[in-house]
């Protein structure tokens, strides 16, 4: 486990250092470049089966059934994530991302996915470049985006329902239960 961190403690660095290894660096690059230093980190990175990659910008109420929804599947040498948006382009979110296997993670394209990687610091260039960029780059590479996370139909309309409220300035949002 690698933590890298803008923000941590003194403390909390020490506290978490006897569990793992922990990297404070300066606040630049979101977390693209956080998840980038943490993969430095690891010289050998393309022995590993799997690499995950979450930050922390979500709440993990139950660690074992989150894990157990990533990792409950025979590792498919694909890029895995919980959720897929198709705002712009079909994308993974980058919230949380597994390369699924070493065909993927001992590939070429992801080393020169990391290795070709600059920091930007301008939060919709890295949507952009990075969130986007990084699915639209494997998934030209023949890699599968698959996402964990199935939406219902009922789920699809409300989402489809809400976004029709939003977009007509309508003053009442549309809630889990209401048609």
């Amino acid at each position: 486990i690698v933590l890298v961190s803008t923000k941590i403690s003194s403390k909390s660095e020490q506290f978490l250092s006897s569990a793992c290894k922990v990297i404070k660096r300066d606040n630049f690059g979101y977390d693209f470049w956080s998840y980038k230093v943490g993969i430095d980190a690891l010289p050998d990175y393309h022995k590993f089966e799997r690499i995950l990659l979450l930050n922390s910008s979500f709440i993990i109420s139950d660690p074992a059934k989150l894990l157990n929804a990533i990792f409950d599947q025979p590792a498919s040498g694909q890029m895995v994530g919980l959720t897929k948006s198709h705002d712009f382009q079909e994308h993974l979110q980058s919230f949380c991302i597994l390369f699924d296997g070493k065909g993927i993670v001992a590939s070429e394209a992801m080393k020169t996915w990391w290795t070709e990687m600059t920091p930007i610091s301008d939060r919709d260039e890295v949507i952009q470049k990075y969130e986007i960029g990084m699915s639209r780059f494997f998934k030209d590479q023949g890699y599968e985006l698959i996402s964990r996370y199935k939406p219902t139909p009922s789920e699809k309309l409300m989402a489809i329902l809400r976004a029709v409220v939003q977009a007509g300035n309508l003053s009442t949002p549309l809630g889990p239960n209401e048609t």
